[in-house]
């Protein structure tokens, strides 16, 4: 890796002294991590024993932070098979490809020699993301695997033992970091580098950074069809140059956190960081590269650096690099031509085409701005419950709300039991207690099993009915979250109902105190009523949790609704959210994205027969319905 001083910036991007974030760990990979013969061997790391046929299949391949001595253009990585809590196949790769077609190809090779070894394929073959899935789906045609996109917790685990293999404190860095010492190493044309180099020198020139801050986030659309989130670096006077974020989201982690190495450990999406730095920051080989290349540089301060994280094999394809070229050709003049309209405008209202690159950009605002109480989703994820136990569909059942609480009944006791185990009596029943409101929203109010609830049930609960129904000592009320965590536990390690949602929200203990003690109540507080139940609505309709208010016929869905329609909007906010679930894991996440697929299937639903009405539509039902309520 580029080598760079301790009381320098640090190239992640974060702000702070390299010392003080991935220095830490950096340090140890140029101390003794060189490899002089063609890297590591293929049985560097003992045998690989025969999984069991049930077991599911993890493979990636591992940015590794070795230099070769005999390949100073190395983009070294490990390619690894996991199965069953055993590294399967190990492969360590000098020069892997960056496309995610090449990269899967290699995937399946090292798959496929696991399988000639054993003799039958995993019942699962999982990577990390939706398009190596796609790609190793391509490539391996037939296969009697399940091909699927997620984490990756094998993997990431013999990860951090080879990294702590290689040097101390290694196994803390980001597992997708990579960063060659050459930008030859990158695998793209010395043609395409020299075009990088001349644009950034560019952007540099502008220094947007007087004009935009860090959290003055654009929305970039490229010309290759690609949308990036994009961080202006500089303003703070810290560290310059300019991020890509695959992932919105991934812009709130980065700034919130406290500490950028597991900030950068959390990251999901693909980042593109180019930072500028002194020349005699870089290592000497490509100072050499850069001086032999006669790429422009704009100063002695402004050598580019530039560090991927979660690229498919740790590298960058020749679309990313035209991206990040076009992008720094527009972001640069972007602040000066428009600093009026920058600072002036709504950040909806600014939006500018640079003619010369192609690319369009939009300020946006950040996502960890917040809107009151919440923070305003950028992207949206999933929030149905998973696991074995789970039955999210049981929602659109018809169920009776005793047979839901004689249900739920057997269930406290359980979980009553195990509190009892652990805790004082009373701080048992205390927490036992305190999750029967919550037990009984769910029955009597949603009507639904807890096998089926939801995390719009969860913040309907804990934001709004826990304290309209309030009631008890103050001391229950405020001990409610550390309750529900607890219960939530349960659900999860005893009964096989995962919500990995919930952690988020009952963690959220500020918010909660704050609507417990603004919460109005009393019959003369209509209007501040109305007020305070508005400003949950308003968070869960922007994470598209309420169904369109609008109906296919042009007129609304009722305040007051009669009894069909009261049933039928209640199923549609039921399949709503299923549909939700199922967009969502097509891989579209954007809301706009995500409400246009929503609001098309809610038009289909209402005016497609029904089922429980004869082959009427839920519209006729409801126009007729409406009409027999009208006066005559």
């Amino acid at each position: 890796m580029p080598h760079t001083h301790r009381n320098d910036p640090c190239p992640c991007g974060s702000g702070k002294k390299f010392k003080r974030c991935h220095g830490q760990f950096a340090g140890a990979a140029h101390h003794g991590l060189s490899v002089a013969d063609g890297g590591l061997t293929q049985d560097s790391f003992g045998p690989s024993p025969t999984p069991r046929r049930e077991a599911r299949w993890e493979v990636d391949l591992l940015p590794l932070p070795i230099t070769i001595g005999t390949d100073p253009d190395a983009r070294p990585v490990m390619l690894l098979v996991m199965g069953d809590g055993y590294v399967l196949h190990q492969q360590p790769l000098n020069q892997p490809p960056s496309d995610p077609a090449e990269v899967a190809g290699i995937l399946l090779r090292g798959v496929r020699a696991v399988v000639d070894r054993v003799g039958f394929w995993p019942p699962v073959l999982a990577v990390r993301t939706p398009a190596l899935a796609t790609a190793l789906a391509a490539a391996a045609g037939s296969v009697p695997a399940r091909i699927e996109a997620g984490p990756l917790p094998e993997f990431d685990d013999a990860s951090r033992g080879l990294l702590a293999f290689l040097g101390p404190g290694l196994e803390d860095r980001p597992l997708g970091l990579s960063s060659p010492e050459t930008w030859k190493g990158w695998g793209l044309s010395a043609g395409m580098i020299a075009d990088l180099f001349g644009a950034a020198a560019e952007y540099y020139r502008a220094r947007p950074w007087r004009t935009l801050a860090d959290d003055d986030l654009l929305r970039a659309a490229c010309p290759t069809g690609n949308q990036w989130t994009v961080c202006i670096l500089g303003n703070g006077g810290v560290e310059f140059g300019l991020a890509l974020y695959e992932d919105p989201d991934d812009v709130e982690r980065q700034f919130m956190a406290t500490d950028p190495r597991h900030a950068m450990s959390e990251l999901r999406g693909m980042v593109l960081s180019l930072t500028f730095g002194r020349r005699d920051d870089l290592p000497k080989v490509m100072r050499k590269e850069i001086l032999a290349a006669g790429w422009t540089v704009a100063g002695p301060e402004a050598y580019p650096l530039l560090m991927a994280l979660n690229t498919p094999g740790g590298g960058v394809t020749a679309t990313q690099m035209a991206d990040l070229r076009d992008i720094l050709r527009a972001a640069g003049p972007v602040a000066q031509r428009f600093e009026a309209e920058i600072q002036s405008a709504e950040p909806e209202a600014f939006t500018w085409t640079d003619s010369g690159s192609g690319v369009t950009l939009s300020l946006i605002s950040p996502p960890f701005l917040e809107t009151d109480l919440w923070p305003l989703p950028i992207t949206l994820s999933p929030a149905l419950p998973t696991g074995p136990s789970a039955r999210p569909a049981a929602a659109l059942e018809h169920h009776d709300p005793e047979a839901l609480r004689q249900g739920w009944q057997g269930l406290l006791i359980r979980f009553h039991h195990q509190l009892h185990q652990e805790l004082a009596p009373a701080t048992a029943l205390r927490h036992a207690r305190n999750v029967v409101p919550f037990l009984s929203f769910l029955a009597e109010v949603e009507e639904i099993p807890v096998e089926a609830v939801t995390e719009y049930d969860l913040r309907s609960f804990f934001y709004d009915w826990a304290h309209r129904q309030a009631s008890g000592p103050k001391a229950s009320r405020s001990s409610l979250p550390v309750s529900m965590k607890r219960f939530f536990r349960f659900l999860d390690a005893d009964c096989g109902l995962e919500c990995p949602w919930a952690w988020e929200i009952l963690a959220d203990r500020e918010v909660y105190q704050v609507r417990q003690e603004t919460w109005p109540g009393g019959l003369g507080a209509k209007a501040e009523m109305e007020d305070w139940i508005e400003e949950l609505s308003l968070d869960l309709d922007a994470r598209l949790f309420l169904p369109d208010h609008a109906m296919a016929n042009g007129h609304e869905w009722g305040a007051t609704m009669g009894q069909e329609e009261y049933a039928l909007h209640r199923e549609l906010r039921r399949r709503w959210l299923l549909w939700r679930e199922e967009v969502i894991a097509s891989g579209v996440n954007s809301p706009p994205e995500v409400y246009q697929e929503l609001e098309r299937r809610q038009r289909a639903w209402e005016l497609a027969p029904h089922p429980g009405h004869k082959g009427r539509s839920p519209l006729e039902v409801i126009t007729r319905e409406r009409n027999r309520a009208k006066p005559r």
